[in-house]
């Protein structure tokens, strides 16, 4: 996408930020997870989880009403960012249970 001769508007390929609501088990302020790829609705997404945020970057051309557009950074340098729950992020929690279940299994 980028090393196209036309790499497209800067709306077009875009990143939405969620900040993630406080846990009673959980202090996402404190973890970072490694980027992982997924695939939400015929959409190719990358995640990422940084101290609290979840930075979801398209990868995939989205679709004319894709509900995360007005997320997007626009033109004129605005960003919204949203306050979510982290069960919102599915493929988010498979990973942070499977981090808790190696953990746990870890011998001492």
């Amino acid at each position: 996408m980028l090393l196209t001769p036309d790499p497209g508007e800067p709306g077009e390929y875009g990143c939405s930020i969620f900040k993630l609501v406080p846990h009673a088990l959980l202090d996402f302020r404190s973890m970072v997870f490694e980027p992982f790829s997924l695939r939400l609705d015929k959409q190719n997404l990358i995640l990422f989880c940084f101290r609290g945020y979840v930075f979801q970057f398209m990868i995939s051309k989205p679709f004319t009403n894709d509900p995360f557009r007005p997320t997007f950074i626009n033109e004129e340098g605005g960003l919204r960012i949203l306050e979510t729950d982290v069960r919102s992020f599915r493929p988010l929690c498979e990973l942070i249970d499977r981090g808790i279940r190696t953990a746990r299994a870890w011998p001492e």
